[in-house]
């Protein structure tokens, strides 16, 4: 059985809110119907019930907008609790946007450490004030990390990161309108296997530690092909800058570009566990249950395909004799 890590970040449908005017979470709300849908379908395919794990926003952005941080937990309080009864993950997804009077838009502030570690701190005392513990599985929002945030994390009790991306440079191509301070993280050498980090680089593997924070890094593999080229160049052309050279599994994606990653994934040697993310706006569209159900049935059917499992953090850690 290979565990399969389906990370869901719940977050608004739009980057840039309107913090004066708050309104639901649309793809979320939509996410909840889609995955009722697809759940028993996946546990008649994989023959396992499937464990979901939902990254939640509890960060300033969402406070000064909606009046408190924990809104996304009580608003949606029936969700969390039909969730958790689920037996799926919850956990936090920070970003680090502060609202900036003179350019009158927010800024993703990492240049700013002591913002950051409040950002992340905020997080998590919202999640214990919600939820009465303490919580354990992280992904930090754009793929930043560095170390001192990465200390703090698990200082607060995080057992479970995944937020790194193999493979990416430190090219911020991920949203090329927005602003921001500091650099963005280089990870063309992360490990694409789980490792615990060494205390001086979270992106190297300390081989000593038997124990604290786990790196489940997300499952990439390198663009390549006439599709990639295509959209390389549209790219270019939008936005004015090169996009990243790895991407990763994209279940709401259109049926070309998913199973030329999925192909391209499935044919890597190791593959001990397959990890997934996306955002919650992407289950809004008309069709988006029938094209993941579509892009599943062909990832569970490849020929190179393992016996799939989606698993939580510790089951998957659990599964891979890491805990």
């Amino acid at each position: 059985m290979t565990p399969l890590i389906w990370c869901i970040d719940v977050e608004p449908d739009a980057r840039l809110i309107d913090r004066r005017t708050p309104i639901l979470w649309e793809g979320y709300e939509k996410c909840i119907e889609l995955f009722r849908e697809l759940r028993p379908w996946l546990a008649r395919v994989t023959g396992q019930t499937p464990h979901f794990s939902w990254f939640f926003r509890l960060d300033p952005q969402v406070a000064e907008t909606y009046g408190d941080a924990s809104w996304p937990l009580t608003h949606y309080r029936a969700e969390l609790d039909e969730l958790l009864a689920s037996g799926d993950e919850v956990g936090i997804h920070p970003h680090a946007y502060r609202f900036d009077e003179t350019l009158e838009t927010w800024v993703i502030d990492y240049g700013d450490q002591a913002w950051v570690d409040h950002c992340v701190r905020v997080c998590f005392e919202t999640f214990h004030d919600v939820l009465g513990r303490r919580c354990r599985s992280f992904r930090f929002g754009d793929v930043w990390m560095n170390d001192p945030t990465l200390h703090l994390v698990e200082k607060l009790g995080a057992q479970f990161d995944l937020t790194l991306e193999p493979g990416m440079s430190p090219n911020p191509a991920f949203y090329p309108g927005d602003h921001w301070t500091g650099c963005f993280p280089d990870l063309t050498d992360v490990p694409r296997t789980p490792y615990r980090p060494s205390a001086q680089d979270y992106r190297q593997p300390d081989q000593t530690r038997r124990d604290g924070i786990l790196m489940l890094p997300l499952t990439t593999t390198r663009r390549q092909g006439a599709v990639d080229l295509a959209y390389g160049l549209l790219f270019r052309a939008q936005y004015r800058c090169a996009p990243q050279a790895v991407t990763r599994l994209n279940i709401g994606t259109r049926r070309i570009p998913f199973r030329l990653t999925a192909d391209r994934i499935l044919a890597q040697s190791e593959l001990p566990y397959l990890a997934i993310s996306m955002r919650t706006h992407m289950g809004a569209p008309r069709h988006a249950a029938q094209r993941m159900r579509r892009n599943l049935e062909y990832l569970f059917a490849h020929p190179r395909a393992p016996r799939f499992a989606i698993m939580r953090p510790d089951e998957a850690a659990s599964t891979l004799a890491l805990t």
